[in-house]
């Protein structure tokens, strides 16, 4: 199965034979003898999962969209409605993946967003107090060399 992770097409299998604990939105599994624990959150056809730091958005692919339909791969959009807490990143900046970009404030819990890959800040639709809607662009990245 294909799925957008933060903006980019990964392949993934149908199943995962892995044992779960679920406590609402909370998901408890162990991976290599380790215990992770994730906060996933569904809202429309976009699935928020949250571990060790790190927040995902993830999607179906659907390929019946017309072009544009689509964000663009670097595109961190609003999980929820929320307050923007920090902007860590200007227009311009060199980030790597994984670097700390916007954190915003949802539902009393705060959601990190990440740089999905190695790239430059391309725009900061983002500030520290204003409110966002669901789905709002906060930040693009362009991915490093031109991918």
């Amino acid at each position: 199965m294909k799925l957008l992770v933060n903006g980019r097409e990964q392949e993934f299998p149908d199943r995962l034979d892995l044992p779960m604990e679920h406590d609402g939105p909370l998901v408890r599994f162990t991976v290599d003898g380790r215990r992770v624990e994730a906060a996933a959150v569904r809202i429309g056809e976009t699935t928020w999962v949250s571990a060790e730091g790190v927040t995902w958005q993830v999607q179906k692919v659907r390929r019946a969209r017309s072009a544009g339909a689509e964000p663009a791969a670097g595109a961190l959009l609003a999980p929820l409605p929320g307050v923007v807490i920090e902007v860590a990143c200007a227009v311009g900046d060199s980030v790597a993946k994984g670097a700390r970009l916007v954190v915003m404030e949802a539902m009393k819990m705060q959601q990190t967003l990440t740089a999905p890959f190695d790239g430059v800040v391309a725009r900061v639709e983002a500030k520290p107090g204003h409110q966002k809607a669901e789905g709002d662009l906060l930040v693009e990245v362009t991915p490093a060399g031109g991918e």
